[in-house]
């Protein structure tokens, strides 16, 4: 058990649930394809550029932005470093300027 632990009770097990459900959004569900996008953004000379990806973890409670997005958003950056792609590299924002779509953007800049 830890401090964190102590104080945020029930509440861990839900930001532990959506940090690993950032993992697995990344690692399993669009690794090849954010591969494929570098890849062209390479081939193409950019140097920054944005990938915009579609979560499915509880869209309705990321919009709110609050801490349930920070741990996803935590382990979307997590899965990113371990590919190679460092927090300075990447930046991962919310678009809800769609009320009925959710996007996560990946915004790239080597």
């Amino acid at each position: 058990m830890s401090l964190r632990t102590d104080y945020t009770g029930a509440l861990d097990t839900k930001l532990q649930e959506a940090h690993d459900a950032g993992v697995t959004f990344i690692a399993t569900t669009n690794l090849v394809f954010i591969g494929t996008e570098i890849a062209n953004a390479a081939a193409s000379g950019l140097k920054d550029f944005t990938i915009s990806l579609t979560p499915t973890f509880q869209p309705t409670d990321l919009r709110l932005e609050g801490n349930l997005w920070s741990a996803y958003q935590s382990g979307v950056l997590g899965a990113l470093a371990v590919e190679g792609i460092m927090n300075n590299e990447v930046g991962a924002s919310l678009d809800t300027t769609d009320a009925l779509t959710l996007l996560m953007d990946l915004t790239f800049s080597f």
